[in-house]
């Protein structure tokens, strides 16, 4: 008999497949089940909010036009606020709707409705959006830990730089000296782990971790 701990296998990947259409949706469903996703289908904007907060999902599929009701992009606003971490991917025949506001929210994958007959381009379609949030988080959670690492002045001088303050306004709303703020700011810069590279300037590198931590404002 073996002891010690063994760490369980993770579980499959929980998607939720959101379209009107009963036909096209349980097709979409068996196609991410036979490629060893768990799976739940929706018929409604309203019904995907509900199995959302019971699923847990790694990522949600969905259609536009979802008939009476909220649309596809009217679910992905709600939950792109509530739910950062998963992976969307957008069923549409119309590249416009790439404008709509919810792209401003989050970047979205998009798949031409037309190629869903094909079960390969539907599977690498969510494993691309699958790997794309994994790297939105990392990139996050490194920019975390890079600004955890600074005092309360330091973050201070971080969200100025990011508002686009210059120096002599920095050193203004610190009631310091210019030299005296350049020096917080070039601490600030250090904390963060960022070194001198003549290809990239520090300030912007500084000013991508505050915004890849925080988000960027809308």
């Amino acid at each position: 008999m073996m002891s010690g701990d063994v760490s369980a296998a993770p579980g499959p990947r929980r998607v939720i497949v959101v379209e009107d259409e009963a036909l096209t949706r349980h097709f979409i469903v068996e196609m991410l089940q036979g490629a060893g996703f768990e799976v739940h289908g929706c018929a409604s904007a309203a019904e995907a909010i509900e199995a959302y907060e019971s699923i847990d999902p790694d990522a949600i599929v969905t259609d536009i036009d979802l008939g009476a009701g909220p649309s596809g992009l009217d679910l992905i606003e709600i939950l792109a606020k509530d739910a950062p971490h998963i992976a969307l991917l957008v069923l549409s025949n119309y590249p416009i709707l790439r404008q709509h506001p919810a792209n401003a929210q989050k970047q979205l994958a998009y798949l031409d409705k037309r190629e869903v007959a094909s079960a390969d381009v539907v599977v690498q379609a969510l494993e691309a959006a699958l790997r794309d949030e994994a790297e939105e988080q990392r990139v996050a959670r490194d920019a975390d830990a890079a600004i955890a690492r600074l005092s309360r002045a330091q973050l201070e001088i971080l969200k100025m730089l990011a508002e686009g303050l210059s120096n002599a306004e920095i050193a203004a709303q610190r009631g310091v000296t210019k030299r005296a703020a350049e020096g917080l700011i070039q601490r600030t810069i250090a904390a963060l782990g960022i070194a001198p590279d003549d290809r990239l300037n520090p300030r912007v590198q500084a000013v991508r971790l505050y915004f890849q931590s925080a988000g960027i404002p809308r």
